[in-house]
């Protein structure tokens, strides 16, 4: 008679018994694991259809060639079960395994910015995934579903496991400080420029594009002249070259400002970002 013994690591074998008597099961499973079948009784029970074997009974009748027995560890196991316990070790594994589940992990999204893309078309399910993965950022989130359109995948909900990782991967991101320190001396607020340099992974040139973009809600329904004009400007390869060198080296900024032909365009940026007259 052959039996499937499963392991708690997820780990499988199969012994061979010549006769459908308990001690030929426990003697033949402890010499597969190579232990004296004291030492087995000591450090192992085994589980049949929720019940617990013993040494000195006989296998229930629903034990037949091909049955399986669960493997498992005596000290893990003897909280849990009890000889006389009528719930079966299923159920009892469950219930403990939901009693100290980790709690839900939820990543809260602005109301706005939901309702915004799904005044776009798109169904609130794909658009909570989309501002989840793209870390709140509408215009990412935007591209995103407009990429993912016609994947069917889109639809499916991120699982408890990938929202850990995208929360660890939020706690564990870190702004470079000289880059931020400099944008927030050019006229931006610090969790503005912290979320930019979330966004653009520690990119000078990819903050400047995304806070100079129209971030609140109605700039994506109109975006404002000013702040084109700002993003035409920085989107000028010189411009690009001298912002990267200044977020580098911040002492450089007031070499550039004093340039006749790059000293106006910084200025201008900078008044316009922080919403100064001239």
């Amino acid at each position: 008679m052959q039996v499937a013994v499963k392991a708690q690591d997820g780990s499988s074998f199969f012994v061979e018994i010549a006769t459908k008597t308990t001690k030929d099961l426990f003697t033949n499973i402890s010499s597969y694991m190579q232990l004296q079948i004291s030492e087995f009784e000591e450090k192992h029970k085994l589980v049949h259809q929720g019940r617990l074997l013993n040494l000195n009974n006989p296998l229930p009748p629903s034990f037949v060639d091909g049955s399986s027995v669960v493997l498992l560890n005596r000290r893990k196991f003897q909280p849990l079960v009890y000889e006389d316990d009528p719930e079966p070790i299923e159920k009892q594994i469950e219930s403990r395994m939901k009693q100290y589940a980790l709690p839900p992990t939820e990543i809260p999204l602005d109301p706005e910015y939901v309702n915004l893309l799904m005044d776009m078309g798109f169904s609130e399910g794909r658009v909570r995934k989309a501002l989840i993965l793209c870390a709140s950022d509408t215009e990412a989130a935007l591209n995103w579903l407009l990429s993912n359109a016609n994947d069917p995948t889109a639809d499916e909900p991120l699982t408890q496991q990938q929202l850990r990782e995208i929360v660890k991967r939020q706690q564990a991101f870190k702004p470079d400080p000289k880059i931020a320190q400099n944008l927030i001396e050019m006229g931006f607020a610090r969790e503005e420029v912290e979320q930019a340099l979330r966004v653009t992974h520690n990119s000078f040139e990819g903050a400047c594009a995304w806070l100079t973009g129209e971030r609140d809600i109605a700039g994506y329904r109109e975006v404002a002249d000013e702040a084109q004009g700002i993003a035409q400007v920085i989107s000028d390869p010189r411009i690009l070259a001298i912002m990267r060198e200044i977020g580098e080296n911040p002492q450089a900024l007031q070499q550039y400002l004093n340039d006749p032909e790059f000293g106006p365009v910084l200025v201008e940026i900078i008044r316009r970002v922080r919403g100064q007259n001239p």
